[in-house]
């Protein structure tokens, strides 16, 4: 596939199309995968006003779980930080206190529970609705646009957390340096993600060449292996631990 371009993580040339596509905003969306490191992305990819477009109000109200919650992001929020305490335990264990970050907060769910738990917390988010959402209501410090926008000092915090939010990015390279720059020495970044491809459906898709459109919206921009992962992290900076 000589038209599309070289693979954002190892640069391969060579792709595989997954067995499944988007059709969006009147355009066709296939979901590619380098043989070289196993990255999966979508092809054409998103302009940034695209996915912008995608984390309206609406997103937060029904699509935020892609469709597996019944409530509303405002309605799960006590459920989301039970589900978030097995990570924050895991958190603890390299970084029991100080400055945490969360990128990608919506609401605060996430920080309301690490505050809890000792943290002093700061989010960022997309969506200037959530954000004001989570100042007022939870009373979190949320800072509204990107994580390049807000202009960090240099060793601010201790530990950044992206859940479910790193498959999501357009430009993931770029937020992971600056997540670098803005760690402080001996600081954490943890991220939780999805690895769709890795389950059997779709090998077994692939196999028989049985395409599926997707019912969603083409919210995950790069679909992540933990090799991918690993590579990712390192390219960056980070040492897995």
């Amino acid at each position: 596939m000589s038209s599309t371009p070289n693979c954002m993580l190892c640069h391969g040339t060579v792709f595989q199309k997954l067995p499944y596509f988007y059709n969006y905003q009147k355009k066709h969306i296939d979901i590619l995968r380098c043989v070289s490191c196993g990255l999966g992305f979508l092809h054409p990819m998103l302009s940034p006003d695209e996915v912008i477009a995608l984390y309206q109000l609406e997103y937060f109200e029904e699509d935020y779980h892609c469709k597996t919650s019944e409530g509303t992001y405002v309605e799960e929020i006590a459920t989301m930080r039970r589900q978030f305490q097995p990570y924050l335990r895991l958190i603890r264990k390299y970084c029991s206190q100080g400055r945490f970050l969360e990128i990608g907060c919506a609401g605060g769910a996430t920080l309301a529970e690490a505050r809890a738990n000792g943290f002093e917390t700061t989010g960022v988010e997309l969506s200037a609705e959530m954000a004001e959402w989570g100042r007022k209501n939870l009373q979190l410090d949320i800072r509204t646009g990107t994580l390049e926008q807000q202009n960090f000092h240099t060793n601010s915090f201790d530990a950044v957390y992206l859940g479910d939010v790193i498959e999501h990015l357009l430009n993931p390279k770029e937020v992971l340096a600056e997540i670098h720059r803005i760690l402080k020495p001996g600081g954490i970044i943890a991220l939780a993600y999805p690895m769709e491809l890795n389950h059997i459906i779709p090998r077994l898709r692939q196999l028989f060449k049985l395409p599926r459109q997707s019912p969603n919206k083409p919210y995950h921009l790069f679909y992540y292996t933990t090799h991918s992962m690993q590579q990712l992290l390192a390219q960056c900076g980070f040492e897995v631990v």
